[in-house]
This record gives C-alpha cells, sequence and structure tokens, in this order.
C-alpha cells in the first residue's frame, strides 16, 4: 500500500517537474483576449457605480432619519 502512494507521488512530481515550468500558452487570439477583459472591466466598473450608489442612499437615509428625530431642535455636533 505505502509502496504504490509513493509510485504515484513520484510519478506526480516527475510529470509535474517536466510541464510545470512551461507557460500557459492560450489558444485564444488576442483581440479575444482584449475583449474579454474590457467585458470584465466594464462589469466591474458598473459594480462599483451600484456599490457607491447603495452607500450614497444609506447615508442619505442616515441623514434624513436624525433630521426626522431632531426637526425643530437646534443640535450640534462636535467632534
Amino acid at each position: 500500500m505505502l509502496k504504490s502512494v509513493l509510485l504515484a507521488f513520484a510519478a506526480a512530481v516527475s510529470l509535474s517537474a517536466c510541464v510545470g515550468s512551461q507557460p500557459f500558452v492560450s489558444s485564444r487570439s488576442e483581440a479575444e483576449l482584449e475583449r474579454d477583459a474590457d467585458a470584465v472591466n466594464r462589469a466591474e466598473r458598473a459594480e462599483r457605480a451600484e456599490r457607491r450608489a447603495e452607500d450614497r442612499e444609506e447615508m442619505m437615509n442616515a441623514a434624513e432619519a436624525v433630521n426626522r428625530a431632531n426637526r425643530g431642535r437646534r443640535v450640534y455636533i462636535l467632534r
């Protein structure tokens, strides 16, 4: 049992040494790669814009809640 495990491990190590240093060569064209990268960038930009809009909405809701709670009273916030 141990002998077969060691043999399998040695085979895996020797195979990884043969192909481990070879760089990955994509079969896709440069234009396809750029198009995919642009699509990812657009999606990330849209996600960040959505997150900023949500954060702004939360901030405005909090400010509105403070204004409703303190309506008609002078409140000074000291930092």
